[in-house]
């Protein structure tokens, strides 16, 4: 949620990578500095799919095959392949977007048949606590889900993005890829 002169100070710091939520915030930026890979993280709604696919490298939250074919097919509109990550719900919360454990890999194998995106891996969000306990059990769930769906699928899925600015300790110890940091960052 940082606007665009405190994006122009971490672009200035060195960062080349950065993640928004919601195209209505993200597009004044998105436009504003184009050599960064822009990485979309939250709930991808159909009417927003085609801004999505236009200017964003990567979408973090895919959680429907209908929202995976439709990005599929604006990637190939605008002549590029998206790398998606599956969002799976770790914590079980209703609040929570992703599919549940189960439900990830029937969406990794839908997706594999769509030309214009490339599954890289899963991302997930932690509970809010402050319990090291809870945080190591559900990081650990997608760590383990990523694990036995390389091994069914044959796919690689390199990437785990989970842990935020209060968790990202926890999750690089059970095998975070990426980070998702902000308030960290702008403090």
């Amino acid at each position: 949620y940082i606007g665009v002169a405190e994006m122009e100070e971490l672009v200035q710091a060195g960062v080349v990578a950065a993640g928004e939520n919601r195209w209505q915030v993200a597009r004044e930026k998105v436009l504003e500095f184009p050599q960064v890979e822009w990485h979309f993280i939250g709930p991808l709604q159909r009417n927003k799919v085609r801004h999505v696919a236009r200017h964003f490298a990567w979408v973090q939250s895919v959680d429907r095959v209908e929202v995976a074919a439709e990005l599929a097919k604006h990637a190939r509109e605008f002549g590029k392949t998206i790398t998606v990550l599956i969002q799976v719900n770790i914590s079980g919360e209703a609040q929570k977007s992703g599919v549940t454990l189960e439900q990830a890999g029937a969406l990794v194998v839908a997706c594999k048949n769509f030309e214009g995106i490339v599954v890289k891996g899963f991302m997930g969000i932690a509970r809010q606590t402050g319990d090291e306990h809870t945080l190591r059990r559900e990081f650990g769930l997608l760590r383990t889900l990523r694990d036995d769906l390389r091994e069914q699928t044959g796919l690689a899925l390199p990437e785990l993005s989970m842990g935020m600015s209060e968790d990202y300790a926890v999750a690089i110890e059970e095998g975070a890829t990426m980070l998702r940091i902000g308030r960290k960052l702008i403090l």
